[in-house]
């Protein structure tokens, strides 16, 4: 008798996780279209270590037929916490045909910028795109430490 109470109530125990586990699926996101190119979010994609949750637009070229991968961002998982509530996906794309760029939103409300042009990402709007200002900000700190001294 006690098995059986065992095991009912381990079934339903993983019945109500399995359950409540679960997030809704993303909304779908349109296709943007830009220089003979349609833009278009894959939610979930197999790459060669696994599954990667959101972070990825598939750019197909009208002309040649080709299509290719862009990896916006990575989503990192703890193993220690339930996979879908670390899912973060993309909800929005946006084109900006003055600078020929394409901007991306994910729901976490961060906006990446990717420039058709040179064919990259510019990373996230508002942060530093480029080691040189690391850099720079670096040599200038040395430089008054060294003259302090040298005083």
């Amino acid at each position: 008798m006690r098995l059986k109470i065992f095991i009912v109530l381990g079934l339903l125990f993983i019945i109500v996780n399995t359950l409540s586990a679960k997030r809704v699926e993303p909304n779908d996101v349109p296709a943007v279209v830009l220089e003979g190119k349609i833009y278009r979010v894959v939610h979930y994609s197999r790459n060669g270590f696994g599954f990667n949750y959101g972070g990825i637009i598939q750019i197909y070229d009208i002309t040649t037929h080709k299509v290719k991968n862009l990896y916006i961002y990575k989503t990192y998982r703890d193993f220690f916490i339930e996979g879908d509530s670390q899912d973060i996906f993309i909800k929005k794309l946006e084109v900006d045909l003055f600078k020929k760029q394409i901007h991306i939103f994910d729901e976490n409300d961060r906006e990446y910028i990717y420039d058709t042009k040179k064919q990259r990402l510019l990373g996230l709007k508002g942060f530093v795109h480029s080691y040189g200002w690391i850099a720079l900000f670096i040599i200038i700190s040395l430089t008054t430490i060294l003259k302090r001294r040298n005083a």
